[in-house]
């Protein structure tokens, strides 16, 4: 299997990383967002780094792979790996920041989570992976939204790891 990084935060990012562990993929190194990203990477036990410029110089990894990481990745530090993937809500309808929030506010019902391919250009790879749900009809916050879709950043994220390291 070859090496991949795992870059992340917020709660989502916590669950992918334990999943991922869980499933036998254990990252060469975790990027973390915030502290508790880096006290779930560091209770596992893993290397545990505060940006992806810190990565600069690495021999070549085979993924990246980054939820909710709120930090764009520099294409100097994305040339470093041979795939990196981002996993992003409510793409490709949502691209950029506060898609859950647009999402309500437009009154759509259909929400995703969905893995692309980080390039230059923010939000804009192609989609390699994708899984949707439709919201109930109750009102929600952001936080409702983000409840509903934790399995499916879970699933995509699992999905990522099969696809690109076995």
């Amino acid at each position: 299997m070859r090496p991949y990084v795992f870059a992340g935060g917020s709660h989502v990012g916590m669950l992918c990383l334990l999943a991922s562990v869980a499933h036998g993929y254990r990252p060469r190194a975790v990027v973390h967002a915030d502290i508790g990203v880096k006290r779930t990477a560091e209770d596992l036990g893993l290397l545990t780094l505060p940006s992806t410029r810190q990565l600069k110089g690495w021999d070549a990894h085979g993924l990246l792979l980054s939820v909710h990481l709120r930090e764009i990745v520099k294409p100097d530090v994305l040339r470093l790996f041979y795939h990196a993937i981002n996993l992003h809500p409510c793409l490709p309808k949502y691209p950029g920041p506060d898609p859950i929030q647009r999402l309500l506010a437009a009154g759509d019902k259909e929400a995703n989570v969905a893995a692309h391919r980080m390039e230059e250009l923010v939000d804009a790879g192609e989609i390699v992976e994708q899984l949707s749900l439709e919201l109930p009809d109750s009102p929600m916050t952001p936080a409702d939204v983000y409840l509903w879709l934790y399995p499916l950043y879970v699933d995509v994220a699992l999905r990522v790891l099969r696809s690109f390291l076995g």
